[in-house]
């Protein structure tokens, strides 16, 4: 009897996983998906370009969220063909029509994605629309700058504390660092144990944005004193958590055990988000905590912007203001108001109106009296007007 062959996986005759080929995008079979099944080459070719943490998973998920759209555009008609080797212009016009809703940020973002992925199966028809200008993409307006009130924030500070169990835990920790430090939403999600000295009370970005490319480690510190006690409390409960599953440690600040990458997904961390929203009826979003601490260590004293841009790494105080500093109108009025002791312009004006009052009142003391009062009746009561004088244009300082 002939022995099987050992075909499971790590076996000594286990066949090997072809790769993706680099080129013959032509000869490639993508079968009745093809958008979506030229994504995994398509990624495959870009894994020495994007170089950030979780650049490929947002891009991967941007373009399978493409591919439904574009299956379902084909299903009413509106597109011909979804094999991105053969899509044509008018495919190309109903996909940006589609998108038309999102905001102008992630049209661009979606358009320049799709021209890219084309590109990578030699179909250049919409990078020469785009390059020709007969097809435009959006250019993003000023968004309006979101932020927390405090009030708003106590809220959340005091129902996370009210959240059960380890996501409850969980909670307590993002709010508290985010706000007090400032991390993006992905820094603080990617975060490892070793990052967090609570000792000196900082925090190191071990996964920057834009890591790989102009993006730098470094360590930040919490400028808001007021959340360690909440930061202390969630490393001990994540300390217990640990020990009540059986585990000494785990990589990770945030460690999710029930996930093979020992992290939290995007998808994830909002989820927990959402039950913080719940709790507390607020409205918010996590990377709205950033732009909350600049606002709030900015607004009373513009003189902080710079050292604020250390804190956040951002080296252009102009794109703190514009993106993150919700500056008030009324602390900058604040700040203004006290210069106009120093040319008290309205002060000599105010002085050269009482002298025309004291003048006009001198002159209408010498005129014929306007309205003279009965007082053989009853007193003030009644009024009479004498020769018909109407005694309006005294009162404004005209005279007849």
């Amino acid at each position: 009897m002939t022995a099987r062959r050992n075909t499971r996986s790590g076996g000594k005759n286990a066949k090997k996983r072809k790769a993706i080929p680099d080129q013959g995008v032509g000869s490639l079979r993508l079968g009745r998906y093809p958008f979506a099944a030229g994504i995994p080459y398509f990624v495959e070719k870009k894994k020495g370009v994007w170089r950030g943490r979780t650049t490929i998973p947002a891009r991967t998920r941007d373009l399978k969220l493409m591919a439904e759209t574009m299956e379902r555009l084909k299903d009413q008609g509106d597109v011909f063909t979804t094999d991105p080797r053969h899509m044509s212009e008018p495919d190309m016009r109903a996909y940006a029509d589609e998108i038309k809703r999102l905001d102008p940020d992630t049209q661009a973002l979606r358009l320049r994605l799709l021209n890219d992925y084309l590109c990578s199966f030699k179909n250049r028809r919409m990078d020469d629309l785009i390059n020709s200008g007969d097809l435009l993409i959006p250019s993003a307006g000023p968004k309006p700058i979101r932020t927390i009130n405090p009030e708003d924030l106590v809220k959340i500070f005091e129902s996370v504390k009210d959240i059960e169990g380890w996501h409850g835990s969980v909670g307590k920790g993002m709010v508290s660092i985010y706000f007090g430090t400032g991390f993006r939403p992905s820094e603080l999600r990617l975060a490892e144990y070793r990052d967090l000295d609570l000792k000196k009370e900082r925090l190191f970005v071990s996964s920057p944005k834009g890591e790989g490319n102009w993006a730098t480690k470094v360590w930040v510190d919490f400028i808001r004193p007021d959340v360690m006690p909440m930061v202390r409390e969630y490393d001990r409960e994540r300390k217990d958590y640990l020990e009540d599953n059986g585990i000494e440690n785990a990589r990770y600040l945030f460690p999710n055990l029930h996930w093979h990458t020992g992290f939290y997904s995007e998808a994830s961390f909002r989820r927990i988000k959402a039950k913080i929203s719940e709790a507390s009826g607020v409205d918010f979003s996590l990377k709205m905590f950033r732009a909350t601490l600049t606002t709030l260590t900015v607004n009373g004293d513009l003189s902080r912007l710079p050292a604020m841009g250390m804190q956040l790494r951002q080296s252009n105080s102009e794109t703190i203001k514009k993106f993150y500093a919700d500056i008030q109108r009324a602390n900058v009025g604040k700040q203004l108001k006290p210069a106009w002791q120093e040319t008290p312009v309205l002060r000599r004006a105010e002085t050269n109106l009482n002298e025309i009052r004291r003048n006009d009142l001198d002159a209408f003391a010498h005129r014929p009296p306007a309205i003279d009062f009965d007082n053989t009746s009853s007193g003030w009561e009644e009024w009479r007007t004498r020769r018909g004088i109407d005694p309006l244009p005294y009162l404004s300082g005209v005279y007849p």
